[in-house]
């Protein structure tokens, strides 16, 4: 099955109407929002690919043996995600809408940045998290790393959460261009900004809370 819409070519492989017709709707309604913000328009139609099963969508990715959690990617430029009729045991209906605006946010973002994103975990599921509203919180033992330790790790288990605060502290103290000009250039951000690691770190004393589950680790 495939419907085109003004700014998507969404491939659904089953013939349920109503899951196609749901996430044209999310992402279309999200569409100025995200592009407004960062400032960039895909040049052309994001395809999206939904899967009938998450099986079917870790076959498809190459990614068999992925976790539960694994509903959506973007590879080679196109979004691939879970139907959300069929979510997989950790998520639901509404966490596979904000996948899909999710995933959508990585299209867009990874055209905003100087650099490859790869490099910034953190930056990139915390931009994409945030922006999807996916709400994150810390968990009372995590050890919160510094900006520095964000801006230059590339791997960790907490780049949903943690990204998602820091792109929220972010937004806060910066407002949304703040958060387009590091994500072009963090180390530029980080060096214009000094004093921003004492002001992260006294910032996550109000946000640590109990540990939560959530819509925050749906996707990558």
């Amino acid at each position: 099955m495939k419907k085109e819409t003004t700014n998507f070519t969404l491939l659904y492989y089953s013939n349920n109407t109503q899951d196609i017709n749901e996430i044209a709707d999310v992402l279309e309604n999200n569409f100025e929002r995200i592009t407004g913000l960062l400032g960039v328009v895909p040049s052309g139609k994001t395809r999206v690919h939904i899967y009938a099963s998450q099986s079917d969508f870790h076959q498809a990715i190459g990614r068999s043996d992925a976790k539960a959690w694994v509903v959506g990617t973007v590879m080679a430029g196109e979004i691939h995600m879970v139907s959300p009729s069929n979510p997989g045991p950790e998520s639901d209906r509404d966490g596979i809408m904000s996948v899909a605006i999710h995933e959508f946010v990585h299209i867009v973002a990874n055209k905003l940045s100087l650099h490859t994103t790869d490099n910034y975990p953190f930056l990139a599921e915390g931009l994409a998290t945030y922006l999807a509203g996916q709400v994150c919180q810390l968990d009372l033992d995590l050890d919160v790393p510094s900006v520095d330790t964000i801006i230059s790790s590339c791997e960790s288990d907490d780049v949903y959460q943690v990204g998602f605060v820091f792109m929220q502290f972010i937004a806060n103290a910066f407002g949304n261009d703040g958060l387009v000009a590091l994500y072009k250039d963090p180390d530029a951000f980080v060096r214009n900004n000094p004093g921003l690691d004492e002001i992260w770190l006294s910032s996550t004393k109000k946000t640590i809370s109990p540990p939560v589950g959530g819509d925050c680790l749906t996707s990558y």
